[in-house]
């Protein structure tokens, strides 16, 4: 849903249409005659339709899309009429926004018509109709960037008037600059580039002003901004934890079960982004303040949005005392449940979480979660072959490598975990954890044979002969219990 109330396409382009067609000194009241005229022939033309079913080929929406590429290239032409009013400029720009939430098909033609830069010029230079027109124009830009055109948006020089825009508009103004600027940040191609570019031009103190205003759509639309903006770069990340009040922020919309569902879910999204790049010290930050706490909370709360984001801060803790931290509080009870009942997506994200949990001095952790019965589960996701669960696979192969180490070799057998990590020592993504698990199994004497009637030591030689860098710790292992098995 976005943020602009705007009349249907056809009407929008035909009175604009006939704006162009008798001059832009036409009078107000017979633009609005038109408008009604307009209207009136829409109504007649339904039910025509209606009384003489006519087939799919010939629906409104199949003429409007077909009519498309010549009403923008009008509306675009209105845009760049130095003699147009305000009401007219804002009008085009809220007729070529409408076009953009229709189909990719009608965004092609926007951008070919030359949409951009007229668009991009209503930023810089025109305060229309109330604003309103500024507002259409960015979020048509935001729409564009968010579906493919990216790039062309940021070559279109919009990035700095959206960031005016964001320190200088009303608010929704400033939630749809926010938005676009988001949508830039988010492409694949150039992406370090925009986003360097967006810190560098200012966008970071207005971004977090917006999270503070406490507006649905302009609070998620920052938080989305900023989420985007940290990925991929340790130097952005520090920029954005540094913010005054942005980590504070995110943290209250983050655990407020008050909140807003979207302004909920994109805090979580974005906090988890920072903490991944987060220092120990700044983890013990939010431990002393009782933020890891509300964390754990929000796993429990099924009816909060975002969880999975939650899920990764979990996977976050560096230190023995942030985990032992985090399962007093009781994120072992709600991540094993989520591990049960959970989507193949979440599945994974637990499991990382649980593996991340596992490490450093981790006896009690490990025997803990394996009271819970979560060998079970993992053993289960390990015959799963579902293609996206490859990252989930190698996780739980080395959460069960951790149950094998810490005295549970026996009870992995038993719950059949050692046929299928032989199976996974093929798999390119969980091999070298694989390995390590049945090296751990093999530290225990009477639990070789298993891994032998599993048709394991071949592979296992096979990969000990060729170990890959990236798996030179389990391969360590493997040839101390592959010599010991000789």
């Amino acid at each position: 849903t976005w943020f602009c109330s705007v009349r249907p396409f056809a009407v929008a382009t035909s009175s604009l249409t006939a704006w162009l067609q008798r001059g832009p000194h036409a009078s107000s009241s017979s633009l609005q005659q038109t408008q009604k005229t307009n209207r009136q022939t829409q109504d007649r033309r339904g039910k025509s339709k209606n009384q003489h079913h006519h087939n799919p080929s010939s629906s409104p929406s199949k003429q409007s899309i077909q009519s498309t590429p010549s009403t923008v290239r009008q509306l675009v032409n209105s845009l760049l009429r130095s003699d147009g009013t305000q009401h007219q400029l804002a009008h085009a720009a809220r007729a070529i926004n409408a076009a953009t939430k229709k189909t990719q098909h009608d965004r092609d033609a926007v951008v070919r018509a030359g949409a951009l830069k007229p668009l991009v010029q209503l930023l810089r230079t025109h305060r229309c109709a109330g604003g309103s027109g500024k507002n259409e124009a960015a979020a048509a830009l935001a729409r564009l960037a968010g579906n493919g055109y990216a790039d062309a948006v940021a070559a279109a020089g919009a990035l700095k008037p959206l960031v005016q825009q964001l320190s200088s508009g009303d608010v929704m103004e400033k939630s749809n600059a926010a938005l676009a600027i988001a949508n830039v940040a988010s492409c694949q191609s150039n992406a370090s580039l925009h986003k360097d570019r967006i810190l560098e031009i200012g966008a970071l103190n207005p971004l977090v002003d917006l999270l503070h205003a406490g507006h649905r759509h302009g609070s998620a639309n920052a938080a989305v901004a900023l989420a985007n903006l940290v990925r991929g770069s340790q130097s952005r990340r520090d920029a954005v934890i540094n913010a005054r009040g942005a980590l504070e922020k995110l943290c209250d919309m983050a655990c407020d079960t008050d909140c807003d569902a979207r302004m909920q879910m994109q805090a979580s999204r974005a906090l988890s982004y920072m903490l991944m790049g987060g220092s120990e010290a700044l983890l013990d930050a939010l431990l002393a303040d009782g933020t890891l706490s509300k964390l754990v909370s929000r796993l429990h709360d099924t009816a909060g949005r975002g969880r999975e984001y939650v899920v990764d801060c979990m996977s976050t803790l560096k230190s023995d005392r942030q985990r032992d931290a985090a399962f007093a509080a009781g994120a072992m009870d709600a991540l094993v449940a989520l591990l049960r009942g959970g989507s193949v997506d979440c599945k994974t994200r637990v499991a990382r979480a649980l593996s991340q949990l596992s490490y450093g001095d981790n006896a009690a952790r490990v025997e803990a979660i394996m009271d819970t019965g979560a060998l079970d589960d993992l053993v289960a996701m390990l015959h799963d072959a579902e293609a996206n669960l490859n990252q989930g696979r190698m996780h739980a192969s080395h959460l069960i490598a951790e149950m094998a180490y810490n005295g549970g070799a026996d009870a992995v057998v038993e719950a059949g975990a050692v046929a299928p990590l032989v199976s996974l020592l093929s798999d390119h993504t969980s091999r070298g954890m694989a390995a390590l698990a049945l090296a751990n199994i093999a530290r225990s004497r009477h639990q070789r044979d298993a891994i032998v009637a599993a048709d394991g030591v071949v592979p296992l030689e096979r990969l000990a002969a060729s170990p890959p860098a990236a798996e030179g710790a389990a391969n360590d292992d493997l040839h101390a219990s592959l010599a010991q098995k000789q």
